[in-house]
């Protein structure tokens, strides 16, 4: 079977193919071997045939080189000087096949291949067709990588996550469609897919009668060349312009995105800021790729010190790394490094202090509170109001993370609903109940719940009493919500009930509420347990045999069905019987 391989061309893509044979060791002498596992450009051709994966656009033959890691067989292979008579070790060996381990005495040879280039303008059609998942042993591993780089894509496309830019290209200024990666997801993604990238992909040269040899390295500013240059090719071809309504300036800049070369007409200073203008845009949005961002690091007050300080909150600068959010580097290690490279755990990262206040200043737009912690050369932190910091937990850390700004948030002010007040509850079925009808009351025992801790209603009343959106309680510093105290209040004065509905509800979904309550923790007795697992995770009912008075006799797989008819009738659910014609659906309803 042959192994469809891809080259990442930067303006289309190679492919080409393998297939294990047996062969000889190689030695090469001042010109790079034909890789000897490689398919032919006919095979090749005949290869994506059969694989229907040809694509419908024209392909082009190329001959690429490849940077490879190749065994060593050297040491069976020697050779005489002519002058001296002494023998030395040639290289010989044979370049690894897909999936093999590389082991630890290893050379990266070129070898050359033969290959057929799609070009870009038909790249994402064709990626789109490939599979993301399931076994399809003819795809190679950059392929894979691909398919799932171009559906990130299509996510970035219909996110609106793009801006359109002017660039200077030599002699030339061009308009292009840049890709909007500063969400906390997308840059998490984009570092993710460059850990995983198949070196094989950047392996690829045009072919030298030398014996160069390049070996790739994985890069995030590569992958997000290659992000950029699949949204490009997309957005032109759906992007219309408008037709009336703009200057010439503008209308020229909007004729040349909808265009595949997306030169720009020449307009003197007027070209020179629109370059200017949205490249600014970009920078303020966006922010560079690098292997860190700014982060802002919201720290709780402690309890020893004291009521006055209470709601001082400490709020320090630093930079976080954007593929491990919990690495961190303090702003005073960044100022003192200046530009000079630091590492926050194992990751290097160029002109920390540059990042950092580039970040900051970004981060001042979404939260204007900054302002008073930026005011000198180095700022290592600052102090915040509880007012402030409500704000920063609420609103402002959702903004600054969609401006690639990294905040990091107490424990109990992060978690979403975890935080908030909320029920603990525990239930079981009563000791005559069967568990048959949903609206029956079960034996139930509540808890009111904040931040993981139990509250009492007097707690809750002298919390309230500090007006304070963020108190303390039990060490914990919560969000109180005035939504949610009223639900309390009403909850406790009422005479709450709770329902085998309630619980089937509760058990099959984490987010669920009871009385406008959030459900921190349900807890199920042994009785009701049996009950929620058969209709929750589906397991087998009881077959049932034919009720008394019933004239006939069920087979055993009718037995079974009349089993799963009773306990869906049980839950008050309708069903469908799909057996085949003759097997009985009639005699199962009717029993």
């Amino acid at each position: 079977m042959s192994l469809l391989h891809a080259l990442w061309d930067g303006d289309g893509l190679v492919l080409w193919a393998d297939a294990w044979c047996l062969v000889d060791r190689q030695t090469p002498v001042e010109e790079p071997l034909v890789h000897p596992f490689a398919l032919s450009r006919q095979d090749l051709h005949r290869c994506l045939t059969s694989q229907q994966r040809l694509p419908e656009a024209p392909l082009q033959p190329v001959d690429r080189l490849l940077s490879l890691p190749s065994r060593d067989l050297r040491r069976s292979r020697r050779r005489r000087r002519a002058s001296s008579g002494s023998e030395w070790e040639v290289w010989s060996g044979l370049p690894l096949l897909a999936g093999e381990a590389i082991p630890e005495q290893c050379q990266w040879w070129p070898w050359r291949i033969e290959g057929l280039k799609l070009a870009m303008a038909d790249l994402p059609t064709w990626l789109n067709a490939l599979p993301l998942s399931g076994e399809h042993p003819d795809l190679g591993d950059e392929l894979r990588w691909l398919a799932h780089l171009q559906r990130w894509c299509l996510s970035l496309v219909a996110r609106g996550r793009w801006l359109p830019v002017v660039e200077a290209t030599g002699d030339h200024c061009c308009a292009r469609w840049q890709p909007l990666i500063n969400r906390e997801d997308d840059r998490y993604r984009l570092e993710t897919m460059a850990l995983h990238m198949p070196q094989a992909l950047l392996s690829g040269q045009e072919p030298l009668n030398t014996l160069a040899c390049r070996r790739p390295e994985q890069q995030r500013l590569q992958v997000a060349s290659m992000v950029a240059a699949l949204l490009d090719t997309q957005m032109r071809a759906a992007f219309t312009p408008l037709e009336e309504g703009l200057d010439e300036l503008l209308d020229s800049w909007q004729q040349a995105l909808a265009s595949p070369e997306g030169f720009l007409a020449s307009n003197g200073d007027g070209v020179e800021r629109l370059q200017a203008a949205t490249n600014h845009w970009r920078q303020v949005v966006m922010g560079q790729l690098a292997p860190a961002r700014a982060c802002l690091e919201l720290q709780a007050p402690t309890p020893q010190q004291g009521e006055q300080d209470s709601h001082h909150w400490p709020l320090r600068f630093g930079l976080q790394a954007a593929v491990d959010t919990g690495l961190w580097l303090d702003a005073e290690a960044v100022w003192a490094a200046g530009d000079n490279a630091v590492h926050i755990g194992e990751i290097p990262v160029d002109k920390p202090s540059q990042l950092l206040l580039e970040g900051l200043g970004r981060a001042l737009s979404a939260f204007t509170p900054l302002e008073r912690g930026l005011e000198g050369a180095t700022p290592s932190g600052m102090s915040l109001t509880a007012a402030e910091a409500f704000v920063l937990v609420r609103t402002a850390s959702r903004r600054l993370r969609d401006l690639g700004v990294g905040v990091k948030l107490p424990a109990t002010l992060s978690d979403g609903l975890a935080g908030r007040m909320g029920l603990a509850i525990q239930a079981d079925l009563p000791p005559e109940s069967q568990g048959f009808s949903l609206g029956e009351s079960l034996q139930w025992r509540w808890t009111l719940m904040i931040g993981g801790q139990p509250i009492t209603l007097n707690q809750l009343e002298r919390l309230s009493a500090q007006k304070s959106p963020l108190v303390n309680h039990g060490g914990q510093w919560v969000e109180l919500r005035p939504g949610d105290i009223k639900a309390a209040e009403a909850f406790c004065l009422g005479e709450p009930r709770f329902s085998l509905e309630d619980a089937l509800r509760l058990a099959g979904d984490d987010s669920e509420a009871l009385q406008r309550l959030p459900v921190h923790r349900f807890e199920a007795g042994p009785r009701l347990q049996q009950v929620l697992e058969q209709y929750h995770h589906y397991k087998q009912p009881d077959p049932l045999p034919a009720p008394e008075g019933f004239c006939g006799q069920l087979r055993p797989y009718q037995e079974r069905g009349l089993g799963w008819l009773a306990f869906l009738y049980r839950f008050g659910q309708g069903a469908c019987l799909a057996d085949d014609m003759g097997l009985g659906k009639t005699i199962q309803l009717l029993a």
